[in-house]
Formats: structure tokens, C-alpha cells, sequence
């Protein structure tokens, strides 16, 4: 993406007078060059809106602390905090939608990592998020053993999308 540069060629130089040219400051600097950049390059993080059909049965926008992503070409950085949430029914895995673009599937044999803090009613444990479909990921115990009571999870996860 290339940046605007209508801005920077509408500049007046100064002659060395002080007296000419364009007044520069900070805030012209930041709204015409940085900010552009920033948006060129990507690394912007925004807050993913609350779906309830994200998530698993009886998850609500309360449970859910952070729900960030960042895209940058075709990689999409996730980060997620679930607090308290329900156990889903006699299962293993925490079923989440992808927020990545439509038409934007992952590898789903790839294993995206370990996640950063995991708990239910038996306490802290160790997990790990895998996909689930091409744009489900799953967040299970390294036991795959069922989740019971309240659980909580946070992750971040890297996301290359085809």
C-alpha cells in the first residue's frame, strides 16, 4: 500500500528566514506521516466485537476480557482472555471462531501453540490451541480430559491465512 504523499508535497520549504514555508509540528507529523506509515505497515491492534456464536454454549460478551487481533498481510495475531466461563458439555475442547477475513482459512494440521494460562474446577493446567476445521480453533487440556466447572484461558495465537 502505498502512502499518500499528497500532504508532504503541498510542504513550503523555508528559505532559512524562518519567515516562509510550512509551520511543522508535532501533530502534523504524527497526522500525516506516522500515522499513515503505521497504517501501511499494519500492527494496529482492534478489539474483535462480541458474537456469542464464537464461542461455546452459554458463553457471554462478560466472560470474555480481551478479544484483540492484529493483521499484517496474511498473518493474524490473536489474543484472547477468558474468564469463568462455562464448561461446554462433556467435551474436551473449547471451541472458538477464527476472527480472520472471510475466505481467509488457516492450515488446519498445523498446531499453533501452547496457551498462556489455562484453569477449570480441578485448577491451573496445561493446554494446548490445534484447529478444529479451517476456521475453528481449540483450546484442550495437554490431557485432552474434559472441562468441568468454570474455565479460564488466555492466548496468543499466530495465524497464517491463505
Amino acid at each position: 500500500m502505498a502512502i499518500d504523499r499528497a500532504p508532504w508535497n503541498a510542504l513550503v520549504d523555508d528559505d532559512g528566514s524562518n519567515l516562509i514555508g510550512s509551520v511543522w509540528n508535532k501533530a502534523a507529523i504524527k497526522t500525516v506521516l506516522l500515522d499513515p506509515v503505521d497504517a501501511a505497515i499494519g500492527g494496529a491492534w482492534s478489539v474483535v466485537p462480541f458474537n456469542v456464536a464464537n464461542f461455546w454454549t452459554g458463553v457471554t460478551a462478560a466472560h470474555i476480557t480481551i478479544n484483540n487481533k492484529m493483521q499484517i498481510h496474511k498473518t493474524v495475531w490473536w489474543m484472547v482472555q477468558i474468564v469463568g466461563a462455562p464448561a461446554p458439555p462433556a467435551t474436551p475442547y473449547l471451541p472458538l471462531v477464527l476472527p480472520i477475513p472471510a475466505g481467509g482459512l488457516f492450515n488446519t494440521n498445523a498446531v499453533l501453540g501452547a496457551v498462556g494460562y489455562a484453569a477449570d474446577a480441578g485448577g491451573p493446567t496445561g493446554a494446548v490451541l490445534f484447529a478444529g476445521s479451517p476456521t475453528v480453533m481449540n483450546v484442550a487440556k495437554w490431557n485432552f480430559a474434559n472441562w468441568s466447572g468454570n474455565c479460564s484461558a488466555y492466548f496468543t495465537a499466530t495465524i497464517g491465512t491463505v
